[in-house]
């Protein structure tokens, strides 16, 4: 005990690089400085993300004490750290920190895995010894390939004779760069016999849909990841905000259903059927609409309780885009239509907006609205100047009335629009907004679109016009970086005008 008390109160530095770190208790306290160096440099860091005020993170603390003691005396290549969010905003930010604390493992400075089980040093330590051993557990005996497949819902197996062989060093690359599953390698005959695989196969075992999948494709890393990414999620998940985070999938389907009603099962199994032909592409959602956490999802998509049961595809992106079907006939045949007619961009999403207003071309500038916003700014024979605006945003209101003398200065050109549309109450397909106010010009013709960032007087704007491609108006082949960094200094100056 006086050896655990001696460790706990100890606080040393060491050195990272030129860097001088603090370790208190064992835990590194790593920082924006120091972090990508400390992470890198080490076979295997566990990081504890966590507020100082957090009564959780409070209770952790000798916790996780006691987990850099144990591993430090059992001479294990994981180390400890820690990082203060209150402190480091941008680095929780940068790994996707949502709930405090939050345990993350990184090998060689990747991500490697989330811990997400009880927060007590025992836990721990027993999941870092199977999570930073070898790529893939050697299995000796059917009873331990049967174990392995009965602790988790998802585990894949090597079968090979010679885990010396090519194939087999294929395959424990590929375990060594994927951390979302356990896996294990045999070569164990009784095993091969017991599971009716032969020699070379590697195998997807899991509790939901089909439970054994063996790999078909070209026996490669990349291609090995493709099969794990298709198999190892359900046909249709259960709704959670985080799984329209995805990656890998161009769009999700998801089905807005009473679980109570007899007839979700039966929309469920024709939209399995579904799921299966469009596993590379589209991940299929069920959303029990009885339960009221699920509400923010009608909400984004766009559901009033009268429409279920109903489905809409949600396409990644920056807001998400919504896709209605035509009707709410939820059959195979349908399911499959909707899903083919979005993929190959048959189908419009839908944007909502306010009405359009009768007198919407009243005056110098139109008012534009999510109905009428392509109709006007892609008319091939008129270039179109609008002002994107918040109704909150002050200086948008104080850019108004110069953008009303820019409209009367064209108000006898047939072939110039200017135009303002509010995109609190709008949406719009375009989302590329650094900063408001901002003005695009849609050139006639082939519509090519131009981001002003001149002069805010009526003058500047008019040339602009009249003349867009003249000096280094135009942004559209600039990074979203150097856009972004361009927009605060216009706005900035914008401001100092208006």
């Amino acid at each position: 005990m006086k050896v655990l008390d001696a460790f706990l109160v100890i606080t040393l530095s060491i050195l990272c690089g030129a860097q001088k770190i603090e370790v208190h208790n064992g835990v590194s306290v790593l920082t924006q400085e120091n972090f990508k160096d400390f992470i890198s440099s080490r076979d295997y860091v566990l990081v504890d993300f966590y507020a100082p005020w957090c009564g959780q993170c409070q209770d952790l603390e000798p916790e996780y004490a006691m987990v850099a003691q144990t591993l430090a005396l059992s001479e294990s290549p994981v180390e400890l750290g820690k990082v203060d969010v209150t402190e480091e905003e941008s680095l929780a930010d940068d790994h996707n920190i949502k709930v405090i604390p939050t345990l993350v493992l990184f090998k060689k400075g990747k991500t490697r895995a989330e811990y997400t089980g009880e927060l007590v040093a025992e836990k721990i330590v027993e999941w870092l010894t199977r999570r930073c051993g070898p790529p893939a557990q050697d299995l000796q005996g059917v009873e331990n390939v049967q174990a392995l497949i009965e602790e988790f819902d998802v585990v894949v197996i090597g079968f090979f004779k010679d885990q010396s062989s090519k194939n087999a060093e294929v395959f424990l690359e590929f375990a060594d760069s994927t951390f979302s599953v356990p896996f294990g390698i045999t070569s164990d005959e009784d095993s091969f016999a017991e599971y009716s695989v032969k020699n070379g196969d590697i195998v997807l075992f899991k509790k939901f849909d089909d439970r054994k999948v063996k790999f078909g494709g070209e026996l490669n890393v990349k291609g090995l990841q493709t099969f794990l990414r298709e198999e190892s999620r359900p046909l249709i998940s259960e709704f959670e905000p985080d799984l329209l985070e995805t990656d890998g999938v161009r769009g999700f389907v998801l089905l807005f259903l009473d679980k109570l009603s007899e007839e979700s099962s039966r929309i469920e199994d024709e939209a399995r059927s579904v799921a299966k032909l469009f596993k590379q592409d589209i991940m299929f959602v069920s959303v029990d609409t009885e339960i009221g956490a699920n509400q923010a999802a009608l909400d984004m998509l766009n559901v009033k309780d009268e429409d279920v049961p109903t489905m809409r595809i949600a396409k990644p992106a920056r807001n998400i885009k919504r896709f209605v079907p035509e009707s709410n006939d939820l059959t195979a045949e349908s399911i499959q239509k909707f899903v083919e007619d979005y993929l190959s961009g048959k189908i419009k999403p839908q944007f909502l907006g306010a009405d359009l207003p009768e007198d919407w071309k009243k005056g110098f500038v139109y008012t534009l609205v999510s109905s009428n916003f392509e109709s006007v700014v892609f008319d091939t024979e008129k270039d179109v100047l609008v002002e994107f605006h918040k109704t909150s945003c002050g200086y948008c209101k104080l850019l108004h009335p110069i953008l009303e003398q820019v409209g009367e200065y064209f108000k006898r050109d047939t072939h110039v629009i200017v135009a303002k549309i509010d995109i609190s109450v709008n949406e719009i397909d375009d989302d590329n907004f650094q900063s408001l106010p901002a003005l695009k010009l849609y050139l006639r013709g082939d519509k090519k679109v131009i981001t002003y960032k001149g002069a805010i007087t009526v003058e500047a704007i008019a040339n602009f016009i009249k003349n867009p491609n003249a000096g280094d108006i135009g942004n559209e082949d600039k990074s979203q970086e150097e856009e972004a960094e361009e927009d605060e200094d216009y706005v900035d100056g914008m401001k100092d005008e208006l």
